[in-house]
């Protein structure tokens, strides 16, 4: 749903698709709570575990004939978030929630009778492991790869960060997030800093003093040199790359979070005789259609945007170069996911491309490593990212401009990542916790009699909710 629908006349018949995050909020939540559904289906469903949060209120709101809730993690912190889950399901099934605390729990997080307790659970819970599901995807394998800069570059580079430090020091803390943005685009390419340098230098941004912008526009002119000379280190190793696979070597899919890195390196491509497509954000949809399709069958390179990362299947392709990493690491898992899904029948090999002694080294060993993104999956990175207060987007831009020097701003990555690692651990927990209260000490549905499995669910009347593909 991208808009609301008529005031008074409901909605048309069909299947229709909402973010929680739209849903819950006003007028949204009160249009969906007025129309009469078949069904409703909602997914990360442990997102409603707070019965005082507004996703709990909508859900609970809304006319509906059955409800489904998918989740791998019933149990983050609580056993009375399980309860709330269970009571939108069917209220009462366990009691009131001062009954159950009383009747059923020893403490925040151990059952007193787990017997009783899943009995109960069996008439509205299916837990599905992936191994029932029959879920099988090809393998993954994720390498880093250190890409030096050239003398020049680094220099350029250096210049850039000493420039940002002078800036943060003078704006203070409303420094733009576009000047930290230059030391990404720095380490990308020296053409997408070199646009960026001359936007801001011809005053399209924020007003900067005097000192600053003559300083900005010598740094420009600086850049727009470097940029006629040099494609950077990642575009460098991306036409070696494909110059090695050579003709019918096999196809490759390289991203990019800007545009101007993105056509360096077409240009790039095409001088060294490399057949390649480019998708990037002010690429026509039409156009972007035929590029797609020519790179299912004569392309050797397609160099893309994010706007590729979502709605595009690629799993005739095996082989994904990150050029540069957002500060938003599912958005990387996206990406991985145009190839690395069902239909794909080899290893997908991801690369990420990093120079030393940038900005993309911290983020890289500081936060993305206690993520666990160069694991063989991520699996539930997606709940710590959306753990993070504001989140790890704006707490990596936050860290990077209160970072006065390289130093600093290590040290605060650093503070970051740990946090992150914590809140990693205590979502492996609730996922153990989760898969002990549902399926007790056996480890698994299948050799628990009492918990529902998908080959013999328990006949209940009323609503009904299947646990989604559990993590172990």
């Amino acid at each position: 749903l991208a808009e609301p629908f008529p005031a008074g006349e409901g909605a048309p018949e069909g299947v229709w698709l909402v973010s929680l995050e739209k849903a819950r909020s006003s007028p949204w939540d009160r249009w969906l709570q007025a129309v009469d559904w078949d069904l409703v289906v909602v997914d990360e469903a442990h997102r409603l575990k707070n019965r005082d949060g507004a996703g709990f209120r909508l859900v609970s709101g809304l006319r509906k004939a059955f409800l489904l809730l998918l989740t791998a993690t019933p149990v983050h912190n609580h056993l009375l978030e399980l309860h709330a889950l269970v009571s939108l399901l069917r209220p009462g099934q366990l009691g009131t929630p001062r009954a159950f605390r009383r009747q059923c729990l020893l403490d925040s997080r151990t059952l007193r009778d787990a017997q009783a307790v899943r009995r109960s659970l069996a008439q509205v819970l299916i837990r599905t492991t992936r191994e029932q599901a029959g879920l099988v995807l090809a393998g993954r394998r994720v390498v880093v790869r250190e890409v030096p800069f050239a003398a020049e570059e680094e220099q350029l580079y250096a210049a850039i960060e000493e420039w940002l430090a002078q800036a943060s020091a003078e704006l203070g803390p409303g420094t733009p997030l576009l000047l930290a943005t230059l030391l990404r685009e720095a380490a990308s390419s020296p053409q997408a800093c070199a646009a960026s340098l001359a936007r801001l230098a011809a005053g399209k941004g924020s007003a900067l003093p005097e000192g600053l912008r003559r300083e900005l526009e010598r740094l420009a002119c600086r850049a727009e040199e470097v940029s006629r000379r040099r494609v950077g280190p990642k575009v460098r190793w991306l036409v070696h790359r494909a110059r090695r696979l050579g003709p019918g070597g096999g196809q490759l899919v390289a991203f990019t979070q800007f545009s101007a890195t993105a056509r360096a390196a077409c240009r790039a491509l095409r001088r060294a005789g490399v057949v390649c497509g480019m998708v990037c954000g002010s690429t026509p949809e039409a156009r972007r259609r035929r590029v797609l399709e020519r790179f299912g069958s004569r392309l050797a390179v397609l160099v893309c945007t994010d706007v590729a990362s979502e709605g595009h299947n690629l799993q005739f392709c095996s082989r994904l170069v990150n050029l540069d990493l957002p500060w938003n690491p599912m958005r990387i898992e996206q990406r991985i996911g145009r190839l690395h899904r069902l239909g794909q029948t080899r290893t997908v090999q991801v690369v990420h491309l990093m120079v030393p002694g940038t900005i993309e080294e911290d983020v890289l060993w500081l936060v993305y490593e206690k993520l666990g993104m160069f694991r063989e999956a991520v699996g539930e990175a997606d709940e710590v990212v959306a753990s993070v207060p504001g989140g790890l987007p704006a707490a990596i831009a936050r860290a990077v401009l209160q970072g006065t020097s390289p130093r600093r701003r290590r040290q605060l990555l650093g503070e970051l990542g740990k946090r992150v690692e914590r809140r990693w651990r205590r979502l492996s927990r609730a996922l153990e916790q989760s898969r002990r209260t549902l399926d007790g000490p056996s480890g698994g549905p299948e050799a628990d009699p009492i918990c529902g499995s998908p080959g013999s669910p328990t006949e209940a009347p009323g609503l009904a909710s299947c646990a989604g593909p559990a993590a172990g």
